[in-house]
């Protein structure tokens, strides 16, 4: 689960236009990672879904605020690499479909029904 947590939680931190402006979820990404990780593995399947709708929503939220321009502009993460938050946001689609990847082998490896690629 800490692929999965760890995949959505970037989507959800690349989002926003800076790393100033991400509020991580206080009782899993404020803790140390050896915390977190224990944290994780107390939470239900629930607990995921529901975080995933939550990212999805501000993710079209933020993509449908912005215009053209806004698109070829930098942000916040310009000092990390990003020339603008197009480039940014290819970059967050890379990350997640690595894993993507790994989450489906696991499934594969551990004889589970696959995930959806979507």
């Amino acid at each position: 689960m800490d692929i999965l947590f760890h995949a959505i939680e970037a989507i959800e931190f690349y989002m926003s236009d800076s790393a100033d402006d991400w509020k991580p979820l206080n009782d899993v990404s404020a803790n140390s990672e050896e915390i977190e990780t224990k944290t994780l593995r107390n939470k239900d399947r629930q607990f995921f879904e529901n975080y995933l709708v939550e990212v999805e929503k501000k993710t079209f939220d933020t993509i449908a605020k912005l215009s053209d321009e806004d698109f070829l502009e930098p942000d916040g993460f310009s000092k990390r690499g990003s020339i603008s938050r197009l480039h940014k946001f290819s970059y967050v689609i890379r990350h997640t479909m690595v894993h993507v990847g790994e989450l489906s082998k696991t499934t594969r490896d551990n004889k589970m029904k696959g995930i959806r690629w979507e």
